[in-house]
């Protein structure tokens, strides 16, 4: 919490899907009860499975009244096509004039299109993930991915980012005016912090933040699904302390850090530190996962992060302190490990701090 620069926002309810077929009815379902508005990020409209159904629903939303304001990027025009004239034709508000050129050098200067899938509809119903194709954290074609919708006050983090990242990536495309905080009842009893490069300047808007405070802390298990967007020095130094601690650390990466010395460096400690390290077989991991403790629990949603490093627009991470929801991510995590593949070290050893204490066991 103190990382973050600012309390956690109590009385929250999430709901996780990691499956597409749920997400999308959960998210059609949301759109086709909107009354005010509905903020989203042009991403989630490029699945071509769900793409013409989500268009659809954003017309009719459109013309029951609803304003409906996308944040666009600089791969729309390819990805998109004619389907931007149906959403235009229809009042559909855009952070930028969807031409080739005006706004796309704007965007790419502050590291590239954005990745993140975010939807704030009314204020009052948040959405937020990184893909909704492929979501299965045991298999699948697809990298695993994962979604989230919230309810409650920290659904006003969302909307402060949807608003954040229009105003950096198109500052002259002004949003019309609307009651974009209502207030919010309290929906559960979990409390959710935000941690976004793009709504803070600050220490707390850096990659991994949430997740560094986590590893600092944690006293008997973490689990770890790293991308090379937060995996920075820091962190891994953390994750290697706390398995010196005696905690019982779990490292999931993605496919291809093996061709990285450093990288080679960096799992080489940590199995001499008894770190268990597996290596996905995607090279993109879409939702980077961690849970420390059974009670401390965090998301990265960074698709295609690692190739924008801490300048990635589509960066966002949620902290979650609730035992349900980290027992949750710590299952997601248990399945991707069971599908990758595991590390040894260069003498071909098991990890000697972990033969020590499962003889403990």
């Amino acid at each position: 919490m103190r990382r973050l620069g600012e309390p956690l926002l109590g009385g929250n309810r999430t709901e996780m899907f990691c499956e597409a077929a749920p997400a999308r009815e959960s998210l059609l379902t949301a759109m086709g009860h909107a009354s005010a508005h509905i903020n989203l990020d042009s991403t989630l409209l490029y699945p071509p499975a769900v793409r013409p159904i989500l268009i659809d629903r954003l017309v009719r939303a459109r013309r029951a009244g609803a304003r409906v304001q996308v944040l666009t990027c600089s791969t729309d025009r390819d990805t998109l096509g004619s389907e931007l004239g149906l959403l235009n034709a229809a009042g559909v508000t855009f952070s930028g004039t969807l031409g080739p050129r005006s706004w796309r050098s704007a965007i790419e200067r502050r590291g590239g299109p954005l990745r993140r899938q975010l939807a704030v509809i009314d204020g009052r119903l948040g959405w937020i993930g990184p893909g909704l194709n492929g979501m299965t954290p045991g298999g699948g074609d697809e990298p695993p991915g994962l979604h989230m919708q919230l309810q409650g006050p920290a659904v006003a983090l969302l909307q402060r980012l949807f608003l954040a990242t229009w105003q950096v990536s198109s500052p002259r495309a002004s949003l019309p005016r609307a009651r974009y905080f209502p207030s919010l009842p309290l929906s559960g009893e979990q409390r959710i912090g935000l941690a976004s490069n793009i709504a803070s300047a600050q220490e707390n808007g850096r990659p991994g933040t949430p997740l560094l405070g986590a590893a600092g802390i944690a006293r008997t298990s973490l689990a770890v699904t790293l991308t090379s967007a937060i995996a920075t020095t820091e962190l891994a130094k953390a994750v290697g302390a706390a398995a010196v601690r005696g905690v019982m650390v779990t490292v999931l990466l993605p496919a291809g850090v093996h061709l990285s010395l450093l990288w080679k460096a960096r799992v080489e400690e940590w199995l001499e530190k008894g770190v268990r390290v597996y290596q996905c077989r995607h090279e993109q991991i879409l939702a980077a996962v961690s849970a420390a403790d059974g009670v401390w629990a965090s998301v990265v949603f960074s698709e295609e992060a690692g190739r924008q490093g801490n300048r990635c627009g589509g960066h966002a991470e949620l902290l979650i302190l609730d035992r349900t929801v980290a027992s949750q991510l710590q299952e997601i995590h248990r399945l991707q490990c069971a599908g990758a593949q595991p590390c040894t070290s260069a003498h071909g050893s098991a990890p000697l701090g972990w033969l020590r204490r499962d003889a403990q066991l």
